[in-house]
């Protein structure tokens, strides 16, 4: 009979928190990944027990340490007290950024620039230069931050006369009616272009905002 390989448990798990989609992941002692996963976004009181439900699930180990990105996290910092408090006991709660903090680490690093994120919301952001950051947009408005996914896609439903989702994940749902809208506006429809050229103008404007701050 041959041996049996031995089960590899995570030494390391991150959760990322964002508008639409919550992802996880838990990976080894050498970062090697071996569990992803990837949710529907819920309201953040539910954020702590998802997290519990994903190291449960991989296998990991009390007290295994988690790194933890969600939207909001920037400007509502009870959220990041929220969270490590929620995790005492079942992981060590490394680190709470926002997840637009995330996205720069991800993208830029420790470069010097302005970052601009267009999901389902919309955000601008960039290093203060004493180890923060300042963003511009991001304030996530029923109406969706202008220029965002859910912005352009609820413009859309409006513009067709369809009415709007509502109920849990609704700015999701309604956001990805925006690809919708590209999809006509690179096909030439008149009203769709209009709505991608003012959409265009915010994202551009919220990284002009942060230009002007001197980036």
């Amino acid at each position: 009979m041959p041996p049996v390989k031995p089960r590899i448990f995570p030494a390391a798990a991150g959760a990322d928190r964002g508008a639409s989609w919550t992802r996880f992941c838990a990976v080894d002692r050498r970062g090697k990944v071996l569990v992803r996963d990837k949710v529907p976004t819920r309201e953040i009181r539910s954020f702590p027990s998802m997290i519990k439900v994903f190291l449960d699930h991989c296998g990991a180990p009390r007290g295994i340490p988690v790194f933890v990105a969600t939207r909001g996290a920037f400007s509502n910092t009870w959220k990041k007290e929220f969270i490590a408090a929620s995790l005492a006991g079942r992981a060590d709660t490394v680190g709470v950024i926002s997840d637009a903090e995330a996205a720069y680490g991800s993208a830029l690093g420790n470069v010097k620039g302005v970052l601009l994120i267009a999901g389902t919301g919309s955000v601008a952001l960039a290093p203060d230069g004493r180890g923060g950051f300042i963003k511009a947009g991001g304030h996530a408005p029923e109406g969706g931050d202008p220029g965002s996914g859910l912005w352009l896609g609820l413009a859309w439903l409006k513009l067709k006369g369809k009415k709007a989702p509502s109920g849990e994940g609704a700015p999701g749902k309604a956001a990805a009616f925006a690809a919708e809208a590209v999809k006509k506006a690179r096909e030439g429809d008149p009203s769709a272009l209009e709505l991608a050229e003012l959409s265009w103008n915010e994202l551009a404007g919220l990284a002009g905002e942060l230009r002007d701050d001197g980036f």
